[in-house]
Order: C-alpha cells, then sequence, then structure tokens
C-alpha cells in the first residue's frame, strides 16, 4: 500500500467531538496482525476498506501509555464507505505480536457490511468477523465477552458517551457503531488482561477535547488507566498524538485521543 495519500485530517473528519466535549462516535476500532501485508490483504482487497492513514514510528518510543516499555509499530487506518469507526490495523514491531487468545473476557468479534459478502469469517489471525449484506462496507459493530453486560452498558454510557441500544446488553454510537456485551462464565472465562501487543482487537478509540481532565475523572471513579496521558510519535508526516488507555470493567481496552491542534 506504499504511494497511497494520507490524510492527516481524518481524525477531525470522520470522528467529531461534540459540544461540550461531549464524545459523539467512535474513531477507530484496533486489530492487531501479525502479518500487516496478510491482514491489509485481507480488509483492503477482499473487503474493500480503502487505507488512508499510514502510522510507522521511525524508532523506539517510550510505551507507557500502552503498559509496555518500549513502543514501535506499524499501522494503516481503513475507511468503509459510510460514517462509522476507522479499522486500525497494526503490526507491533516492539515488542513483536503475541500469539492470539479467544478465550476469556474482553473484546471478541468484528460486525461488518459489505454489498455483496453475508457470512461469518475470520482475518488471517483466526479473528471472528460476522459479515452481513450492506449498502456499503463498512465497521459496524463488534461483541465483547462480559462477566455483568448491565455493568459494562452502564460503563459505556457513563464513560464513553455512548448510548443503550434497543437490544439489551447493547450500546450504540452516534454513527449506529454497536456493541453488544455476551454473557460469560466469569471462572471459565477468566485470564489476564492482554497485553498490547497481543494479536486481535485490542482497543477502542474516541476523541476529546479534554484529556486531561477525562484523566481525573476516570481516576476519581477507580478506572484503571494503563497510563496518565502521553504523546505519541506516528510517524513521518503526522502530528504528534496525546493518548489515554484504560480498561473497561470486562478488561477490554478503551483509548481517548486528543486531536492535534
Amino acid at each position: 500500500m506504499d504511494g497511497r495519500p494520507i490524510r492527516p485530517g481524518l481524525i477531525r473528519d470522520r470522528a467529531p467531538v461534540g459540544a461540550d466535549d461531549h464524545m459523539t462516535a467512535v474513531y477507530h476500532l484496533n486489530v492487531n496482525c501479525s502479518d500487516l501485508t496478510a491482514s491489509s490483504a485481507f480488509y483492503v482487497d477482499r473487503l474493500g476498506f480503502t487505507p488512508v492513514i499510514h502510522t510507522a514510528p521511525t524508532e523506539p518510543q517510550p510505551g507507557h501509555a500502552f503498559g509496555l516499555d518500549r513502543a514501535q509499530w506499524e499501522a494503516w487506518l481503513l475507511e468503509g464507505g459510510q460514517p462509522g469507526p476507522l479499522v486500525d490495523l497494526l503490526q507491533w514491531q516492539l515488542p513483536p505480536p503475541v500469539p492470539a487468545a479467544l478465550t476469556g473476557m474482553g473484546w471478541r468479534s468484528l460486525e461488518l457490511t459489505h454489498p455483496s459478502i453475508n457470512e461469518a469469517t475470520a482475518d488471517p489471525d483466526g479473528v471472528p468477523i460476522m459479515i452481513a449484506r450492506g449498502p456499503a462496507t463498512a465497521l459496524v459493530g463488534a461483541r465483547v465477552r462480559s462477566v455483568d453486560p448491565d455493568r459494562a452498558v452502564a460503563f459505556h454510557c457513563e464513560v464513553m458517551g455512548m448510548r443503550r441500544a434497543d437490544d439489551p446488553g447493547c450500546v450504540v454510537d452516534d454513527n449506529g457503531f454497536t456493541i453488544a456485551f455476551d454473557r460469560a462464565d466469569e471462572v471459565s472465562g477468566a485470564t489476564p488482561p492482554a497485553p498490547a501487543n497481543r494479536v486481535g482487537i485490542f482497543r477502542m478509540a474516541m476523541l476529546t477535547d479534554d484529556l486531561d481532565g477525562r484523566y481525573r475523572r476516570l481516576v476519581e471513579r477507580g478506572v484503571h488507566c494503563l497510563s496518565p496521558p502521553a504523546t505519541l510519535r506516528m510517524g513521518p508526516g503526522l502530528p504528534p498524538l496525546r493518548a489515554l488507555l484504560f480498561r473497561g470493567p470486562d478488561g477490554n481496552v478503551l483509548e481517548l485521543i486528543e486531536p492535534p491542534g
């Protein structure tokens, strides 16, 4: 995908923050992969996503924002054909990717639409994907294994600004992106929280104009943040971003990004 145009302005264009810093829509859902070339071919060539932003820091940097010592990666942000989250398809370089663990709590699967595909499938690393017929290729939802779906719904509404969906155990953003929380057994599903470099879905990001204020409110609630707000270098042609990662009630990682300027 070398040579494709980079659109830094997409950070503002795609998922604006609303009045009084009310977060209105999911910006991206991050999917870690073991081979960026192979996974890009699947999401772009087969499913029809468009690569729009290439992040590739040229050297390692402090990784405390991710709960790591040092961090370096290469990623493409992929855009669908209608308003909705980007797919942040990322391959870790430092530390290297570790195999997926498709058991335990947290992010489990993606839900997409496609003009001609209607099937259950998986990406090259085995991330489950449910594809339904729709007017365009789009990321429209995700599923989370949860010990307590009611608690998870309340958390995502109160902290992330999402709304309760008509379906029980689901929340939705202003673009219609839906998260469904599937009840799981606490004993059989319990595993240590996934590290940032584990292959599979790792984090969901939204935008905020008040990252420090959000951080203070999260700490007051007792939410586990991986670090205080941190500045991350994104690579050539892109401005640095301030970001904050924290865990939801089932260990699923959530991210707040403060757009530059």
